[in-house]
């Protein structure tokens, strides 16, 4: 899964989507909606097998049981019921607590209208940059072949910083 389709199946590598300071946006998505995604230097990855929706839990917080669903080239479909009452109905990535309080962080862009986001692939470590209002969520997939599929870890760090780290062959 994830693997280069040039051939290099058994490499190691890693997913990371950040967002930084110095980050560069790209005008067009370097990936298509089922998951190829092609580097700088021409090289196709495949990374639909991974790709599908996730959602994991989050740092505990004394008022909000946080929530964080991703997807890494798409947008979520359909996207937290409690983000539609936030106004969200095309996102990436986003932050929720569906309890009493109720309340959803966009955390990444709506792909259908500005699939802005950057793709780097160097020495088998894959990257995707994306970002919204301020906040950051790296998930970083590191390979195991045991692993199988393997499924993302929950979420760490703080606002407006959040990592998840995914095992995964």
């Amino acid at each position: 899964m994830g693997a280069r389709r040039a051939g290099a199946a058994d490499a190691l590598w890693n997913v990371a989507l950040l967002l930084t300071a110095t980050s560069r946006v790209v005008g067009q998505a370097p990936c298509t909606p089922a998951g190829l995604c092609r580097d700088a230097e021409g090289t196709t990855w495949d990374l639909g097998p991974i790709g599908a929706e996730q959602t994991v839990a989050g740092p505990s917080d004394p008022t909000y049981n946080y929530q964080y669903a991703f997807s890494l080239y798409q947008n979520l479909d359909p996207v937290p019921q409690i983000c539609q009452t936030f106004s969200i109905f095309g996102t990436n990535a986003a932050r929720f607590d569906d309890s009493s309080f109720g309340t959803c962080e966009q955390l990444g862009p709506d792909m259908n209208l500005a699939p802005q986001y950057t793709f780097t692939a160097v020495d088998e470590v894959l990257t995707f940059v994306f970002g919204y209002s301020g906040s950051q969520l790296t998930v970083t997939l590191k390979c195991s072949f045991s692993a199988g599929k393997g499924t993302p870890g929950a979420v760490t760090g703080t606002a407006p910083m959040f990592n998840v780290e995914w095992q995964t062959k």
